[in-house]
């Protein structure tokens, strides 16, 4: 059967941008559009108008530049009112131990690019503890509906040229999607990826080698080099 993923996100995550350099936001603005439980609600080119913004509303997140005229992002930040949770962006690598002193949630390097910035927001989501650890199923969409799968079932992810096969049970249906895409609506401590078109079930593990993991389904996966550091947490 084939659909699409549904993501189940109840409360989305709210950020605004804090940056001098309009490229630097249409960069992070593409980042932010990538994610469906981030929500940009403002966007500001200085330290100033930023606390003034921040004296009547609230946000999750904030995408805080260093290099600003007149306050720095490290001085807005130490003089900040509120506390809020910060991801440094920044074209220099010297200011990095000022953001982490700061408790900054992370400090990347412009251009910014998905995979670090991805990396950025799991590590957000983990501290404010909404990532999906508590998520037990997954819904995707159909040419009929809705069709709603526990997490418990579902076994093998496999990428399938425009679309992922979702074996569960001894059921399998076809999801208009990317793998990576499908790997961000999963928790960690249930799914892996053992190779760049494969993701298992953790807990469906039957035997594991060198070369592959095979299912309790009967469903064996080859395991790419790339991946192999990740495997080796099942055989601990």
């Amino acid at each position: 059967m084939e659909g699409s993923i549904i993501n189940n996100t109840k409360r989305r995550i709210t950020c605004i941008i804090v940056d001098d350099e309009p490229w630097a936001h249409e960069v992070l603005s593409y980042h932010i559009e990538r994610h469906t439980d981030l929500e940009l609600i403002g966007q500001m080119k200085s330290a100033t108008e930023t606390i003034k913004w921040l004296a009547n509303n609230s946000v999750d997140l904030i995408f805080l530049d260093v290099n600003m005229p007149e306050i720095s992002g490290v001085e807005m930040l130490r003089v900040l009112a509120v506390k809020v949770n910060v991801i440094f962006v920044s074209a220099h690598k010297e200011y990095a131990l000022d953001g982490f002193e700061l408790d900054a949630i992370d400090y990347l390097l412009k251009p910014v690019d998905e995979e670090r910035f991805d990396k950025a927001i799991g590590k957000l989501k983990s501290l404010m503890n909404i990532e999906s650890s508590k998520k037990e199923t997954l819904t995707i969409k159909q040419d009929r509906g809705f069709k709603v799968l526990s997490l418990g079932e579902i076994s093998l992810l496999q990428s399938y040229g425009n679309y992922v096969k979702i074996w569960h049970g001894n059921n399998m249906d076809l999801v208009n999607s990317t793998l990576k895409s499908v790997l961000r609506e999963l928790p960690e401590h249930r799914f892996i990826q053992v190779s760049k078109s494969s993701i298992i079930n953790r807990h469906k593990v039957h035997e594991v080698n060198a070369k592959e993991v095979t299912l309790t389904c009967g469903n064996s996966v080859k395991i790419s080099r790339l991946y192999v550091n990740d495997i080796k947490q099942l055989c601990l």
